[in-house]
């Protein structure tokens, strides 16, 4: 398949996954509050912004899949990369929470930091291979 069209047919399938998740994740913000805190329907509505995080990751498998050898090596290149990374910091903030008296925070920004890591790996990877 032609690269301009892998990235059309991607950029129209995260699209759908990133507007879905904006509706969900706003209607899930409002719909949740209407529930008691002990209602077990809270869980139910807090997990279902993570559908569309699914479409989202089924486009990005789909995207790789279907490109050529190079762009699969920059891509596994800058998610390994990343995940390291990612997960080496990981590490170290346990240790300065364990040992330092760091606050905790939102594992929200791990998952905000690992898109941000793999965004910037594929362009310095890409950089190194032309």
């Amino acid at each position: 398949m032609q690269p301009k069209e892998n990235g059309r047919i991607y950029f129209k399938e995260m699209g759908l996954a990133a507007i879905l998740y904006t509706v969900v994740t706003i209607g899930t913000g409002y719909t949740v509050r209407q529930f008691p805190e002990d209602s077990v329907w809270r869980i139910f509505l807090a997990l279902l912004p993570v559908l569309p995080i699914l479409l989202g990751l089924r486009a990005i498998a789909r995207f790789v899949k279907r490109s050529d050898e190079m762009q699969q090596k920059i891509q596994m290149i800058a998610a390994m990369t990343s995940l390291g990374v990612i997960l080496v910091g990981c590490i170290a903030i346990g240790f300065l929470q364990a040992y330092a008296g760091f606050p905790t925070f939102s594992l929200f920004w791990i998952a905000m930091f690992g898109i941000l890591f793999w965004g910037l790996m594929q362009g310095i990877v890409t950089r190194r291979f032309q």
